[in-house]
């Protein structure tokens, strides 16, 4: 969270985060290269 950070930006940056980062995780999905450890995901 950035200093000068009001609700909606910082919406906006995490928003822009989850599309860059959604297609990823899908493929990692996919290739069953992630595990569930407890709360954590691990990235094999």
């Amino acid at each position: 969270v950035l200093e000068d950070d009001d609700e909606e930006r910082l919406a906006a940056r995490i928003l822009a985060e989850e599309h860059r980062l959604y297609p990823l995780a899908i493929q990692l999905y996919a290739e069953g290269r992630l595990r569930l450890e407890g709360r954590r995901v691990r990235i094999l």
